[in-house]
């Protein structure tokens, strides 16, 4: 697969604007990104995105990406979701890309991502975090009423993208699905990488992927995943946001295995209202029949947080830019 500069057209409307050659932050762990323009859409910016061409080797593997793409696709249009325009397979290639919505980054971030936004040792304000988890609780919240039994599967603030109107959005739907069958290629990668830097790529644990920071105990036991296992890596997030420190630690997989799977979360050194203490201990549970079912409960517990921790009410309107969609 070739990397495409500046100025190439893709599938004859898509032009590059940026890509892994001019940005090599666009190329991940398991993909490739290009920042375009769509001529069909007079300019429109988007942005492409695929996988590495090892991770879609055959015919089977490019139609099950084609097949998880059409499935974010019909998520539609909410304001805490990354919007899938629509997937598309270049004939001459064989290449699948994903069109989907592009965000532009805050001023000063490297990155249009939740991890940006995150520096080690330093915590979020717990309104910002708050207002945060609210926006992925309702994004995931819409996905799974879309699409009932939806599990996105590897959810981390690389996964969440928030853009110049402070406004977050879950994107990556569907794609850890979509290269389960790559089998060792996911593996963690080597050498070059800080441990901490590879725990935090989606890679193949035990069968299933995902990313190590973020996997719910019974994704490391290999068993049936749903709502409750998003939900226990949303509280990762939670903690990580307003701990300034991930939720667990360990120098190697064998040990995040067990101290996800024992409940060695980190203790907060933070004093924090017991509805925000609460919050994390249900979404973290070992056990998840003692976490929330589902993203209901959620939101409406992180809306009863919010109103604890601020004294103000959640928003409840919150559109892309003129603040009109509700949830």
């Amino acid at each position: 697969m070739a990397i495409y500069p500046s100025g190439t057209l893709i599938a004859n409307r898509y032009e590059v604007v940026q890509g892994p050659r001019e940005k090599p932050s666009l190329a991940g762990g398991m993909g490739l990104v290009y920042l375009c323009v769509d001529h069909a859409e007079n300019g429109r910016p988007v942005a492409l995105k695929t996988f590495r061409p090892e991770l879609l080797p055959d015919r089977a593997a490019r139609d099950r990406f084609l097949r998880e793409g059409t499935t974010w696709g019909q998520l539609g249009i909410h304001p805490h979701i990354v919007r899938c325009h629509q997937v598309i397979g270049v004939d001459v290639s064989s290449e699948v890309f994903l069109v989907l919505e592009f965000v532009a980054a805050a001023e000063g971030n490297k990155d249009s991502s939740l991890r940006s936004w995150l520096t080690p040792g330093k915590t979020l304000s717990v309104e910002q975090a708050l207002l945060f988890v609210l926006y992925i609780a309702r994004g995931m919240k819409h996905a799974t009423a879309k699409i009932p039994g939806l599990v996105h599967r590897d959810l981390k603030p690389e996964n969440v993208l928030v853009g110049q109107d402070g406004i977050a959005r879950v994107t990556d739907f569907g794609l850890a699905s979509a290269v389960q069958g790559a089998g060792s290629k996911l593996q963690m990668a080597s050498g070059k990488e800080s441990e901490e830097t590879n725990f935090r790529r989606t890679q193949l644990t035990h069968g299933i992927v995902g990313t190590p920071l973020y996997m719910a105990p019974e994704q490391w036991a290999g068993a049936g995943l749903d709502a409750r296992t998003d939900i226990y890596a949303f509280g990762c997030i939670f903690y990580e946001m307003i701990a300034g420190k991930f939720a667990v630690s360990g120098k190697n997989l064998d040990e995040l295995k067990e101290a996800h799977r024992t409940d060695q979360v980190r203790e907060l050194l933070l004093d924090l209202p017991k509805s925000i203490t609460k919050l994390l201990q249900q979404c973290m549970a070992v056990n998840r029949e003692k976490r929330y079912n589902n993203w209901i409960e959620v939101e409406v517990e992180v809306v009863k947080a919010h109103k604890i921790a601020t004294g103000k009410k959640a928003p409840r309107l919150i559109g892309l830019s003129q603040n009109k969609h509700t949830d």
